[in-house]
C-alpha cells in the first residue's frame, strides 16, 4: 500500500501490482514467524499472534504454527475523553469524546 499511495487502485494497470503485492505478503507471513532475521540471523519463534482484523493471513499462520491468535482493533472504537478518535485531528482534551462521533458522522456519510 505504501509503494501504491492507498488501499484502493486509481486505475485498472494497477490491480495487478496490488495483487502481486498481497501475494508477496502472504507468502512471506509464516517464514517471517520461524525463520531467522535476514539482518542479524537471530532466530524468530512466535509465541502467540496478535492480529488487526483486515489483516493477512494471521488466522492461518497461528493454525500452522499451533499457537494463541487474539485478533482485535488496534486502535479505540469506544468515545473516551481520555484521547481522541485515531482519525480525527483535535487537540484540545474537550474535543476528545466528541471527535469520536465527528468520525463516525464523516464514515457513514461517505458510505
Amino acid at each position: 500500500m505504501v509503494k501504491n499511495k492507498g488501499f484502493l487502485p486509481s486505475g485498472p494497470s494497477e490491480v495487478s501490482i496490488q495483487r502481486q503485492q498481497i501475494k508477496e505478503k502472504i507468502f512471506s507471513l509464516l517464514p517471517a514467524c520461524k525463520e531467522p532475521d535476514p539482518d542479524s540471523n537471530v532466530r524468530f519463534k512466535a509465541g502467540a499472534i496478535i492480529a488487526n482484523p483486515p489483516a493477512y493471513g494471521h488466522s492461518h499462520v497461528a493454525e500452522a504454527l499451533k499457537i494463541p491468535i487474539h485478533i482485535f482493533f488496534t486502535m479505540p472504537w469506544t468515545p473516551t475523553s481520555e484521547f481522541p478518535h485515531p482519525l480525527s485531528r483535535v487537540k484540545q482534551h474537550i474535543g476528545y469524546r466528541l471527535s469520536y462521533q465527528i468520525v463516525y458522522a464523516l464514515i457513514w456519510l461517505g458510505i
